[in-house]
């Protein structure tokens, strides 16, 4: 026997319309719950957004220090070609490979950010 789950939460859309409801034809008890939905729900956005910040900045800080570091690679690889005419040997290039690659997917806009 399969059990199947009916997700019944309701949309922010949603709440939002039963909370517009509760404001305007509520009971006095009503508006106070609708009320208190309503600070609950913008707690939780100013905390999410808080969250999206503090990420997008650690996203900043990483990407900053990958560049730096693909610059000290791209450095020392040219130190290596001058003085021993090779590219850092086989290790070297594919560290500088991953440096490359791992900047260019931290550089990627965060996804569910294009709304802003």
């Amino acid at each position: 026997m399969t059990v199947r789950t009916i997700d019944l939460t309701p949309s922010w859309r949603e709440v939002a319309k039963i909370i517009e409801i509760g404001l305007t034809c509520g009971t006095y008890d009503g508006k106070k719950m609708a009320r208190d939905e309503l600070h609950r729900m913008a707690s939780i956005i100013d905390a999410l957004k808080l969250m999206v910040d503090n990420l997008e900045l650690e996203r900043n800080e990483l990407l900053a220090a990958l560049k730096q570091m693909h610059f000290m690679f791209a450095a020392h690889q040219t130190i290596d070609e001058t003085e021993h005419g090779d590219v850092c040997g086989t290790a070297g290039g594919k560290a500088i490979t991953q440096a490359r690659d791992a900047i260019a997917k931290v550089g990627e806009p965060l996804k569910g950010n294009d709304d802003e």
